[in-house]
């Protein structure tokens, strides 16, 4: 599966101004998900621009691979693969699950840590959905804009990306859930 869309980093009052502008019209759903990110000791993941999770929705778990993005701007294009699993594992055998890879592993990956997020999302129209993530990881608490999008609806997702960003400050970093918690993860624990 293709993951296109567009992610911005929001301050909590930015975040607050979107809701409200969105549930005017539309009418929001909440889900509660648990993200656990693994990478090697080294984080030859991340350095490849990896991301390995484990996904727990409603109790059920699923294992999450997205290859490195396409980026330009605020827009990111993924590849993602996803299968369920029985169980949450502190180390992650991922020869046979990541094919083909472009860089040998030599450690498993381990378990980092855990990031919630609650997640509400509009159904903009069929195509486009926009979701408002509030995530709490290792202390932190950020905000996040994300607008998902079909390819046949590109330029309609690109006017609600302006539309809901136009009147607020762009931030410099534009770093993903999963490099935001690295990044935490490694200030925490020395490992710079």
């Amino acid at each position: 599966m293709v993951e296109q869309e567009y992610k911005y980093l929001l301050s909590q009052a930015d975040f607050q101004h979107i809701y409200d502008k969105l549930s005017h019209s539309h009418n929001p759903t909440y889900i509660l998900n648990f993200n656990y990110y693994y990478d090697t000791p080294d984080f030859l993941l991340k350095q490849f621009g990896y991301t390995l999770r484990i996904r727990q929705i409603n109790g059920k778990l699923t294992l999450e691979v997205k290859r490195p993005s396409q980026t330009s701007g605020y827009k990111r294009v993924r590849e993602e693969m996803s299968l369920p699993i029985e169980e949450l594992t502190q180390k992650l055998d991922v020869q046979n699950i990541i094919t083909p890879l472009p860089f040998l592993i030599t450690q498993q990956p381990e378990l980092l840590g855990l990031l919630v997020t609650e997640r509400t999302t509009f159904y903009i129209e069929e195509g486009i959905k926009v979701d408002l993530d509030q995530s709490s990881y290792l202390g932190m608490t950020d905000y996040e804009l994300e607008i998902e999008y079909d390819s046949a609806k590109a330029n309609e997702a690109v006017q609600w990306f302006h539309r809901l960003t136009n009147d607020l400050d762009m931030p410099a970093n534009r770093k993903g859930k999963r490099s935001r918690f690295i990044t935490r993860y490694k200030t925490l624990y020395g490992k710079e």
